[in-house]
This record gives structure tokens, sequence and C-alpha cells, in this order.
């Protein structure tokens, strides 16, 4: 019997407005997609799809939570998100919703559970 596994690979990183708005981010993002590939063939794994897409951080309210560092939104600043239109489908598992307390934007993990975004502490 033969199978075929399917592999789902997330990943993030922080780049500048200059880097966007001179191209060099979607440089940076081929040059990757080249090497992956070139990682992916000496296993016998084909990279059959990627894309990528810069997320304005100041504009979405996103941030590391203060506690444990995780990419979070504040959803008392943005009770949106990420809206219809820019949203991947697996946005969720990278940032995490959040919210303020005490003064600090703590993630959904650390907030506590009183807290309209806190579910887990």
């Amino acid at each position: 019997m033969r199978y075929m596994t399917f592999m789902k690979h997330l990943s993030m990183f922080e780049t500048t407005t200059e880097e966007v708005e001179d191209g060099l981010n979607d440089e940076k993002m081929e040059r990757l997609f080249d090497e992956l590939k070139a990682v992916f063939s000496k296993y016998n794994v084909t990279l059959s799809h990627w894309e990528a897409a810069p997320f304005p951080m100041a504009k979405l309210s996103m941030t590391r939570c203060e506690e444990c560092s995780q990419l979070m939104i504040n959803r008392d600043k943005n009770p949106t998100k990420f809206g219809p239109s820019d949203h991947f489908e697996d946005s969720d598992s990278l940032c995490l919703d959040g919210g303020t307390n005490n003064g600090r934007e703590l993630c959904e993990e650390c907030l506590p559970t009183s807290h309209r975004w806190g579910h887990f502490s």
C-alpha cells in the first residue's frame, strides 16, 4: 500500500515598510522559496504551494505578549482581528487573540479567564 503524506509549515518574520515598498521583502521570499525547494528535493518532497503577505502590525494592533512573547492581536483595540480580505486560513495559529489587562498586553493564554479574551489561564 502506498501513502501520500501532506505536510504543512507555518512561519513568520518581521520586516519593515521600506523593505515592503522597495520590493526587498518579495526578493527575500523568492530566495527563501528557492532554498526551501532545494532542501525539500533532497528528501523527495515537493513544495507545491506557498504564499506570503505582510501584515501591518500597528494597524492591526499586532504585538508580542508581554508574558510569553507569543505574537498576538490586541482584540480590545482591534475587535475584527484580520478582517475578511487579508486573512490567511492558518493565521489564528500563528497570531493569537489577546487584550489589555492591568496595563499589560497579554495573549489569550496569559490573560486571566475573567478577561473577555482570556481562555486558558
